[in-house]
């Protein structure tokens, strides 16, 4: 069965409370709508334009969404036209809906013989793992700061990964270097262990002693991060805030040349607590490090408006360790 546009839009969402970044919330939506059938082969996608406004994002967002599909081979561009589904003919030479009528002669076939519907279910999972072993599959260890976002750095590797096939493993340093003993044979058996360049330093101390390599991850502002600095009000008052006094000249550069009619009252580290207090009360927003976000939020007055910096590996760093990987597994 498939849906008009105005029932795709109203059926979109977004939780703002997720980890997970909008845009692959919105691909993961519509590889959704693919897959059921409900967006056909053939079919035009709604527009960059009509999925923005309704979800309330940059239409920068929506155009990565689209890209993801393309790149996983479900849609295809057409320039000036728009983002179609991929696929024609008859539904027998289409692969998903072949896929989906082969389910649905399996759950008759189960039910006549008395099988319930979770018991296919814990069958074909069961199917999945024996096929698809765990050890046979490239290993990415992704480090960082516990308070660096490690789940949610390992999760958008899971995805930007997914058609690798990448076991992706996330770490936090701290962990590592409490039990550097136990963590080593699992940091040697990976294809890979990264880290973002924030990292680097502290990575490399830790496991250079034991010849294990970490490959340093270039980082790029995450889009709804860097869309909010961009539409802040020209002559808004901001405060930088992290938790290194390194990071505060690249901040203020980064907030800069996103948004140049800002004006930047002054920057400290999260622990200069005085001096934090006082620069949040003068500022209209405090633009922090993620390593700066309990101390900024404890300081903040409630009409400060606050936005964490959220970095996540940029695409050329995830298509070198896709490369990377996919050439390990083939060892």
């Amino acid at each position: 069965m498939t849906s008009s546009v105005n029932e795709i839009l109203a059926s979109l969402h977004l939780r703002r409370e997720t980890p997970i970044p909008p845009f692959l919330q919105i691909k993961s939506q519509f590889e959704y709508l693919i897959v059921t059938g409900q967006l056909e082969p053939g079919r035009k996608l709604p527009s960059i334009r009509e999925v923005a406004k309704s979800l309330g994002v940059g239409p920068a967002t929506v155009v990565r969404a689209y890209r993801e599909l393309e790149s996983a081979s479900l849609t295809a561009s057409n320039k000036g036209v728009g983002f179609f589904v991929v696929g024609g003919g008859s539904a027998g030479a289409q692969p998903h809906a072949r896929v989906r009528q082969q389910a649905r002669d399996l759950l008759a076939s189960a039910t006549a013989d008395g099988i319930g519907i979770d018991q296919v279910l814990q069958i074909f999972l069961a199917e999945i793992a024996e096929q698809r072993p765990a050890r046979d599959r490239p290993q990415l260890v992704m480090l960082s700061k516990r308070d660096g976002r490690v789940d949610e750095l390992a999760m958008h590797l899971r995805h930007a990964l997914a058609d690798a096939g990448v076991e992706v493993i996330g770490l936090a340093l701290e962990e590592v270097a409490a039990d550097l003993d136990g963590y080593l044979p699992r940091l040697a058996k990976a294809g890979c262990v990264a880290c973002l360049l924030f990292d680097l330093k502290q990575a490399k101390s830790l496991l250079s002693r034991a010849g294990i390599e970490v490959v340093p991850l270039l980082a790029t502002l995450r889009d709804d991060t860097r869309e909010r600095i961009i539409h802040l009000p020209a002559g808004t008052k901001v405060a930088v805030v992290s938790a290194g006094a390194a990071f505060l000249d690249g901040m203020i550069t980064a907030i800069s040349s996103l948004n140049p009619n800002l004006i930047v009252i002054g920057s400290c580290e999260a622990a200069a607590t005085r001096e934090l207090r006082q620069l949040a009360r003068k500022a209209s927003c405090v633009v922090y490090g993620t390593l700066a976000r309990d101390p900024v939020h404890e300081a903040l007055p409630r009409s400060t408006t606050a936005i964490e910096l959220v970095y996540i590996p940029d695409d050329t760093s995830i298509a070198a360790l896709r490369k990377l990987l996919l050439t390990e597994g083939r060892r």
